[in-house]
Parts: C-alpha cells; structure tokens; sequence
C-alpha cells in the first residue's frame, strides 16, 4: 500500500512540474534561439533585445580559469567595438554565485555588459557543457560561430571584424 502512495505522489509532483514548466515557457513565449537572462537588478533580458546589431554572447564563470582568463580580451574589444557590436557577457552561475561574479567583475575594473543566466536560458538554447562558451550572431540574428575554450585576442577581433 505504502508504494501505491509513494507512486501516486511521485505522479503528482510529475504532473505539477509539467504545468509549472508549461506555464513558465508559455509566459516568456520566446522565438526559437533567443533566452533570457538578467542584469543584476534583476531586470530580464532576452537576446532578441538586441536583434539588428551583431551579438557576442560569451558564457563564463568565476571558478574556470579559461574563462577568467579571457575576460581581459573581451573587455578590451568591448572597449574598441562595444558602440557597434552587442556584448554579453552571461555569467552562468546560479544566483547563489551573484556576490561572487559582481566582485570579479568590479576588481577586474571591466566594463563589459554583464548579465545572469539564473535559470539556464541561454545554457539550455546553446549550452554544450563546457564553458567558456563564445557564440557570435550577425546582425539578422544567424549564428554564424559556437566553440568552446579560451579565446585569443586574434581569434576575437577576427570574428568580429567577420559579423561587422
């Protein structure tokens, strides 16, 4: 009798969390490749924001050398090309990593937009389980690079120069 309850609850929590998803995915509503991250404030943000301009997203944290070793070449092609292309620089640890990432950034002095994937948005949608994870879209929205693993200087401003 016992196991007939625990499958019934199980099915229960099974049906329930279905309907969460469904209403959290219905909520948002989001084209096929766009998610949704935060600024710090909490503010949501999605890709699609920034449609019509070329789009660096790179996904990174604070505990992966490779990705804070590269952080320092992204702000300095924010620096150069930040007022014509889009940088997003997604932080992908959970919001228990906040405090963690916003000191990083603040004693790195970077400058570079900054956003949260709290909830795995943008993970989910081009996620490959290996970060640092960089991504360029054109200006019409196209993907046209995904790779993982430490970015050059060169590397970088090549593929910008190939999206501008």
């Amino acid at each position: 009798m016992k196991g007939i309850v625990v499958l019934a609850g199980i099915a229960a929590a099974a049906v329930l969390a279905g309907i969460v998803i469904a209403f959290v995915n219905k909520e948002e509503e989001l084209a096929p490749g766009d998610f949704t991250v935060y600024e710090e404030s909490g503010k949501k943000v999605h890709m699609a924001d920034y449609q019509g301009k070329p789009i660096i997203v790179n996904m990174w944290a604070t505990w992966c050398p490779a990705c804070t070793n590269e952080l320092p070449v992204f702000e300095k092609m924010y620096k150069e090309y930040g007022s014509r292309v889009q940088f997003m620089m997604i932080n992908s640890e959970n919001k228990q990593g906040l405090e963690n990432a916003k000191d990083y950034i603040s004693k790195g002095r970077y400058t570079f937009p900054v956003y949260y994937d709290w909830y795995d948005s943008a993970y989910n949608v081009y996620g490959t389980g290996y970060i640092p994870l960089t991504l360029a879209f054109d200006a019409r929205g196209n993907l046209v690079y995904n790779d993982t693993g430490r970015m050059s200087e060169k590397a970088l401003r090549t593929l910008i120069e190939d999206i501008l």
